[in-house]
């Protein structure tokens, strides 16, 4: 079901969530690996270095500065039925971030994941973006916006969800 309510939701997918912001976007896992700095990346083989995984996702990001901030904006996303996806929405929840069952939709497959390969120096050698999950963000509802102050919808959204 791609519209399943997340376990780490405090909302069930009929609650009424309201919020004076709404940040509409995508939800990524971030994982950067860097060569080591002692020795020079050898193409085609596998390197020592190190690897840093993090939350991202422009709308992410927004939605977890405006929690922190106390705002305590409502977010719409799309995550996979992943591990990565889970723990995004529980460290959102601990910033403040809203989501509902509607706010939020499974993802058939893995949540967005971005992998970036640098080198010594820390240049871009190459990085794949999986993005397939974020064709799944929600569209929200005209109930839901009715007293929002501010939309924010970030370019990882479908375009469906910016013309609807």
């Amino acid at each position: 079901d791609s519209e399943s309510t997340p376990a780490s939701s405090k909302y069930s997918a009929n609650d009424e969530v309201t919020s004076r912001v709404v940040c509409v976007g995508g939800s990524v896992i971030d994982i950067i690996a860097k060569s080591s700095s002692k020795e020079k990346m050898i193409i085609g083989t596998s390197n020592p270095g190190k690897v840093f995984k993090s939350d991202g996702g422009v709308g992410r990001n927004v939605a977890e500065v405006l929690g922190r901030l106390g705002d305590k904006p409502l977010f719409y996303t799309s995550i996979g039925k992943d591990d990565g996806g889970e723990g995004i929405l529980s460290r959102l929840a601990d910033c403040g971030v809203l989501t509902s069952g509607a706010s939020v939709s499974f993802a058939d497959g893995v949540s967005a994941s971005y992998v970036a390969l640098l080198d010594d120096e820390s240049d871009l050698v190459g990085g794949i973006a999986d993005m397939d999950a974020n064709q799944q963000i929600p569209t929200p509802s005209v109930e839901a916006l009715s007293g929002v102050e501010f939309v924010l919808i970030d370019s990882n959204a479908p375009s469906r969800v910016m013309i609807e």
